[in-house]
Order: C-alpha cells, then sequence, then structure tokens
C-alpha cells in the first residue's frame, strides 16, 4: 500500500507541474510555441489522470487487514473442537482519492462567491473637470492615467485627486494600455494610424510607431500590444521586432475596445452589440449578445476571469462570467455615460470612466 501511495503522489506531482507548465508557458512564450506546447502537456497530463484511474479502478489502493473469527466452542474447551478460528481477509476501501486539477478549479469556482452575488463598491470618485475621455488605465500603484483627445493630452491623478502630470501628445488619444512601471502605449483618434509610446518617468512620447491600420482599442501581453483596427479587426504588434501580426479575428467595426486574459482575448463590438472571447489558438470560445447591452464600449478582465463592459448609450456597465453565459446589469449613477474601464490585477481596482470625465474607482464585493 505504501508503495502505491508513493507511485500515486508522484503521478499526482507530475500532473501539477505540467499544469503549472501550462500556465508559465502562456505567460512568457509565444503563440504558436503555447499552441503546440499545451498540446504536448495535455496528451502527457491525460496519460497520467489515466494511470491513476487504472489504479484507483480495482482494489490494489484498498486497504487489507487480517480478522481473526473466533470458534465460540473454544469457551467450552471440548475435544470435539476442530479449530480455533477462521483466519481472513476484509477489504476497506481507501481514503485515498485524486481529484484532477480541472476538476478541483472547478470546485473551487462553486465553492466561493456565486455569480449573482458578485457587485461593485465605490471607493472613491474623481472628477477630470472639462475632459472628454475615451482611453483609461490604472496602474498598479493605483496611479490614474486619462487620454483626454479634445486636449490632446494624458492626464495621471492620485485617487485623491491631486494632478500628477500632464503629458501633451503630438495627435488625439484614443485609448491606453499600461506595459509596465515606466511605459504606456496610446493609440490616437480620428482613424488615425499612429500609436505612442510614452515614458512615464521623462513624461515624454519616446518612440512613435507609424502603420497602415486605423487603431482604437489597445491592450498589451506577453511584449505584444494588441489593438483593434477597423480594418482587419485585431492585430499582434511585437513591440521588441515591430512585427505587425493580423490574427483574423474580431470585426472590423470603429469605436471596439481590447481586453487580453491568460493568453484569452476579449473585444466589444459596438455595432453587433456582442462581447466576444478568443481562445489562445484563436478559436471563438464564447460570444455573449443579449437586448440589456446596447453599445459596448470599454471592456476590462479582473483575475478570475469575469469580464466588465461599458454600455456607453445604455447607461451601464455590464458583468458577465468567465464562461460567457451569465450576465448582470450595473447601474451607476454617478457614471451615467461609462466609456471605458481598466483592471489593477495587483490591487484588485475597476476602473469606470464615464464619457465626461467622470471616474469612479471600484472593489469587487
Amino acid at each position: 500500500m505504501e508503495i502505491i501511495s508513493r507511485d500515486l503522489k508522484g503521478k499526482e506531482d507530475r500532473i501539477d507541474e505540467l499544469y503549472k507548465g501550462i500556465i508559465k508557458m502562456q505567460k512568457y512564450a509565444s503563440e504558436l510555441r503555447i499552441f503546440l506546447g499545451t498540446k504536448e502537456f495535455e496528451l502527457e497530463i491525460r496519460r497520467r489522470e489515466n494511470e491513476i484511474d487504472e489504479l484507483t479502478k480495482d482494489y490494489s489502493s484498498d486497504i487489507r487487514s487480517i480478522v481473526f473469527k473466533e470458534n465460540i466452542k473454544l469457551a467450552a474447551f471440548t475435544c470435539d473442537i476442530s479449530s480455533f478460528g477462521d483466519i481472513g481477509i476484509e477489504i476497506t476501501p481507501s481514503t485515498t482519492s485524486y481529484t484532477k486539477p480541472m476538476e478541483q478549479q472547478a470546485q473551487t469556482i462553486v465553492e466561493g462567491k456565486k455569480f449573482d452575488d458578485i457587485n461593485l463598491k465605490l471607493l472613491n470618485e474623481v472628477k477630470f473637470a472639462g475632459s472628454y475621455v475615451w482611453g483609461c488605465a490604472i496602474l498598479e500603484d493605483d496611479t490614474l492615467c486619462i487620454a483626454c483627445p479634445n486636449t490632446k493630452t494624458l492626464l495621471l491623478k492620485n485617487t485623491y485627486e491631486s494632478l500628477l502630470h500632464k503629458i501633451i501628445l503630438p495627435d488625439k488619444a484614443y485609448d491606453i494600455t499600461y506595459i509596465n512601471d515606466k511605459t504606456l502605449a496610446v493609440t490616437t483618434s480620428n482613424c488615425s494610424s499612429t500609436i505612442f509610446i510614452v515614458n512615464l518617468k521623462t513624461k515624454m512620447v519616446e518612440k512613435t510607431i507609424n502603420t497602415e491600420y486605423r487603431f482604437y482599442g489597445i491592450s498589451f501581453s506577453d511584449g505584444n500590444l494588441i489593438i483593434h483596427s477597423s480594418d482587419v479587426g485585431l492585430i499582434s504588434l511585437n513591440l521588441e521586432s515591430g512585427r505587425i501580426t493580423e490574427l483574423g479575428i474580431g470585426n472590423k467595426v470603429f469605436d471596439a475596445y481590447v481586453a487580453v486574459h491568460d493568453g484569452k482575448i476579449y473585444c466589444t463590438n459596438p455595432a453587433g452589440q456582442s462581447i466576444q472571447c478568443y481562445n489562445v489558438n484563436k478559436s471563438l470560445a464564447w460570444k455573449f449578445k443579449d437586448k440589456s447591452l446596447i453599445a459596448p464600449r470599454g471592456i476590462a478582465v479582473d483575475k478570475k476571469g469575469m469580464v466588465y463592459v461599458g454600455d456607453q448609450r445604455g447607461g451601464n456597465v455590464l458583468i458577465i462570467s468567465p464562461d460567457g453565459s451569465k450576465h448582470r446589469v450595473i447601474k451607476i449613477d454617478m457614471i451615467p455615460r461609462p466609456r471605458t474601464l481598466s483592471f489593477n490585477k495587483a490591487r484588485t481596482r475597476l476602473l469606470i470612466c464615464g464619457e465626461d470625465g467622470t471616474v469612479g474607482i471600484f472593489v469587487i464585493t
């Protein structure tokens, strides 16, 4: 039994290592390497899980005990006793069980907070007076960065409304994404094909990227900018090589936004009044469409894969479950036209910005 237990533990540890390998690969590897490597991991995981299933199907993991059943005639101690009793083996079902990591993950979601109980709690309200807001980003230290197209500026404030910096841009900003604590990437409006890389230390544009595409929403993942283009849908721009790849997914529409989480790409479709989620291999994971969604704009995803969408014309924020099957409509009175959103995963803060410059910082409760 001890040998079998050790064997089960070894196989379980190996499966955990494989799942950790998949997560690490999705974080650091290229899309092609992720797709090919994940398939190899999945094959080995299935082999290991089948081996454990075989061990637990028969009685090899059950507990065996030697049991003595006394002959009641022994007490009389007469000469006709033919035996002192019978010795046999009792089999007790083993308490050892193995839960596959994916099953364990599903149980965790069930045991956690119910989707219908999720809500937004306001931490602080910040006003950018006179600003017309299309894009936003909340940095890891909770610094708020707002893209104001009418003044061609990026405004940076802390949560107490103190203006930290005003960065002047050569063109009107549309959307922003956080790259690291020193850098932001900004798309430009008026159907522009330019991207600005902004240095937060120098408060200046350190690089200008000109392309042939018209850009709108932007996000960052694994060294790549994921950008929505009204010409071809979603594209990937590698910051190191400058290479642009058309991903062949998304929608050829105006004013669409994009978010990335755990390798998945989420995008809004204002014209089609829908939300799409794509897997790492670019297949469609799910599509959300409901009469409650009128004009989806900004989109953000939290650490658990929960999706938040600003419905500018509907005046609501929609919360969509990780699998796209459930949703909630949240009315925020202080932000009548929620336009753009950003999520700080380090501190679990959700930034929601209205087109009129009214901004709210929320926690998920």
